[in-house]
């Protein structure tokens, strides 16, 4: 693998790590919020870990 190669590699790697971070951040804030329209809000936490044990 080139330079190049794994130096792009590295960039993908962090973006797709931070989405997941991000995703699991979001989650967990919207869990935490008490309102009738997240009728799935019980199910967030569980994303939110996911998105917290992903990028690791």
């Amino acid at each position: 693998m080139s330079y190049w190669d794994s130096q792009t590699m590295g960039l993908i790697y962090l973006v797709y790590g931070l989405a997941f971070f991000v995703l699991g951040v979001v989650a967990l804030m919207l869990s935490k919020r008490n309102t009738t329209w997240y009728h799935f809000a019980p199910q967030l936490s569980l994303l939110a870990a996911f998105g917290q044990q992903f990028p690791i």
